[in-house]
């Protein structure tokens, strides 16, 4: 069953691994900033380590994403539809017409074209 944080909760590991890389990235911008107005005789010291943080931040970002779009994402859909096909029926029961797909989709249709690819 669908509840109203069904998708919210699918989503939380997701939502998480980027609020922990906007905390990462905040953080070492401070301490770029603050360790620049300290010393400010070798800048490119200081940027690297802030890239070097920020890449690894970044890299377990992707991580985070790459999971949760093979594991959690499909499920998202397949809860979605289900839930649909539910409504669906439930609307029949009452006596709504809803009319017929135009055309039937079959478990090896692609959701995507090859030109219209998530960003993921």
């Amino acid at each position: 069953m669908i509840t109203d944080r069904t998708f919210e909760n699918l989503a939380r590991p997701l939502k998480e691994a980027a609020g922990d890389l906007t905390i990462t990235i905040g953080e070492a911008l401070k301490e770029l900033y603050i360790k620049l107005s300290e010393d400010p005789s070798d800048p490119g010291r200081y940027e690297r380590a802030y890239r070097a943080k920020v890449n690894k931040a970044l890299a377990e970002w992707k991580k985070v994403r790459e999971k949760w779009v093979a594991e959690e994402l499909p499920k998202a859909y397949r809860l979605g539809l289900a839930h649909a096909d539910r409504e669906m029926e439930a609307l029949k029961e009452l006596g709504v017409d809803i009319g017929e797909p135009d055309q039937e989709i079959t478990d090896d249709a692609p959701l995507l074209s090859e030109d219209n690819v998530a960003p993921f």
